[in-house]
């Protein structure tokens, strides 16, 4: 466009030039920027997720349900960019106020939590290894939480101005929203620790599986503890100041990565658990004395299986009662096996199907 042709714009026209914005915009946009990144690697997880695992169709719609919901937000995010920067660019007025948009990505954030949520709750109850009081206290706390998010998001609504924060009403709503969600995800961190805990059976690799899957709950759940810790901080303290969108911004977007990305590993964990030869080396065997002199006792045998399978050298046996024997020579898994009293198989079990 010829420079003649722009309109004639005089410096009086901006009667706030000159204005430092940063103290207002920039923890929105530097949050809007880390949502951005995390939305990629969301999809990248995702990819990954319908590419290597066959999952039943409930949980591959809620995965895409999350990715979905996080796009969403996402571009809810550019939106309000847009918006104070674009759209009401040099209209100071304007930041002092919520822009619609940003309420429904509140509300959208808040769904995907309590979905994700829901979903470990699920897997708590799954295990049985806790009475069912404590799935239905997760459920609690996490209902809770977005209830209480659900009521600061219509004060929003309802009142649109920034200094509203500022309320004891909206620091009371939106801070038992994180907390309540908080302690919904430690509950969940410390039922499914202790259920892998006590799932170990002396197996060495299928300990090691366990291990690793301890490790990957307790980090997932400390890591949105802690993001939810550090948004009610920096909200009660100074709502007006927005320190706390880089938190808003990344919350919905960490449970969806924690949930895919543990989702995924179970792969790697299966391909080292479904080895076809295990020895009693890698099981770490101890005889156990009972009552007298018997003894629990692992032994080593060739299993010739029927119908021209080839036989498998080393397959571990354990007797079902202790001090039992086993018979010398080969074993017809087809007949003799099926019939032989107090002797079975044990091979290296995968670790309980939680994530």
């Amino acid at each position: 466009m010829p420079l003649d042709v722009l309109p004639q714009i005089s410096t009086s026209d901006f009667t706030q030039a000159g204005v430092d914005l940063s103290e207002l915009i920039d923890g929105y946009f530097y949050g809007s920027i880390i949502a951005f990144v995390l939305l990629g690697i969301n999809i990248v997880q995702a990819w990954i997720y319908y590419n290597t695992n066959t999952d039943k169709l409930p949980l591959k719609l809620l995965v895409g349900a999350l990715i979905l919901v996080d796009f969403a937000t996402t571009c809810l995010h550019a939106q309000i960019l847009h918006h104070y920067l674009v759209e009401q660019y040099g209209n100071i007025i304007i930041l002092s106020f919520i822009p619609v948009s940003l309420v429904v990505e509140y509300f959208l954030m808040l769904i995907t939590v309590l979905a994700v949520e829901y979903f470990f709750a699920f897997r708590v109850w799954q295990l049985q290894k806790f009475h069912w009081a404590v799935p239905a206290l997760i459920l609690l706390c996490s209902t809770g939480g977005a209830g209480c998010g659900i009521a600061s998001a219509i004060g929003q609504a309802q009142d649109n101005q920034i200094a509203s924060l500022d309320l004891r009403k909206q620091k009371f709503e939106v801070g038992w929203n994180y907390s309540l969600s908080a302690l919904s995800d430690i509950i969940t961190t410390i039922a499914l620790s202790w259920s892998f805990f006590s799932s170990k059976t002396g197996i060495r690799r299928t300990d090691t599986l366990l291990k690793k899957l301890l490790q990957y709950t307790v980090t997932r759940g400390l890591f949105v503890s802690l993001m939810q810790t550090a948004l009610v901080i920096t909200f009660l303290v100074n709502p007006v100041k927005l320190w706390w969108t880089p938190f808003h911004l990344s919350m919905g977007k960490i449970y969806v990565l924690t949930m895919v990305a543990m989702l995924n590993t179970r792969k790697n964990l299966h391909t080292k658990a479904t080895v076809g030869i295990i020895t009693d080396s890698e099981m770490g065997i101890q005889s156990e004395p009972t009552t007298g002199d018997a003894t629990a006792e692992y032994e080593q045998h060739e299993m010739v299986f029927p119908k021209k399978q080839k036989s498998i050298q080393k397959v571990v046996l354990a007797p079902f009662k202790r001090g039992g024997n086993l018979e010398d020579g080969n074993i017809d898994m087809g007949k003799k096996f099926s019939s032989h009293n107090g002797i079975c198989i044990t091979q290296e079990r995968l670790p309980p199907q939680v994530i």
